[in-house]
């Protein structure tokens, strides 16, 4: 519904570019969230059901251990992680392929069912409509700077 906000010229577009665009999406969420840091750790609202400790958004992505139980894609394994330091990147949430597997797939997931990537529901604060954490203008914006197919 709401991809023309993003990338204007996105149905005229081919398989490759549109590849690109979702890569440039998911670096945004990566840049806003996390500053691309793989080992990144925050605290979040509430309790994680898995780990029965505070709830962190972990890795690139800003990612949970509770995410396993409603994606069961989430390959992380609380049972093999919780032995190792908070910043091991042996840890399988901080391990870069399946923190952005997990996450890519969180997001085709929602946009499958919301029809739209920017929603109030949606997983990642920076995509939320409003709110102070929200970044959706910005990226918004600089998707159709630094796609110049995106353009009409």
């Amino acid at each position: 519904d709401d991809i023309r906000d993003f990338c204007p010229n996105y149905a005229n577009m081919g398989d490759a570019q549109k590849v690109n665009f979702w890569a440039f999406l998911v670096s945004a969420i990566a840049k806003h969230e996390t500053s691309f840091n793989p080992i990144a750790r925050t605290i979040s609202t509430g309790n994680d059901e898995v780990t029965g400790k505070r709830l962190y958004a972990e890795g690139l992505l800003a990612l949970a251990y509770r995410d396993i139980r409603k994606f069961c894609f989430c390959a992380f394994d609380w049972e093999k992680d919780k032995a190792l330091s908070l910043t091991d990147n042996a840890r399988t949430i901080l391990d870069t392929l399946r923190n952005l597997d997990c996450g890519i797939k969180i997001l085709a997931t929602q946009v499958e069912t919301l029809g739209r990537i920017s929603h109030a529901s949606t997983y990642w604060n920076v995509l939320k409509p409003a709110g102070l954490k929200s970044r959706l203008k910005e990226i918004q914006t600089a998707a159709q700077q630094a796609l110049p197919f995106c353009q009409r």
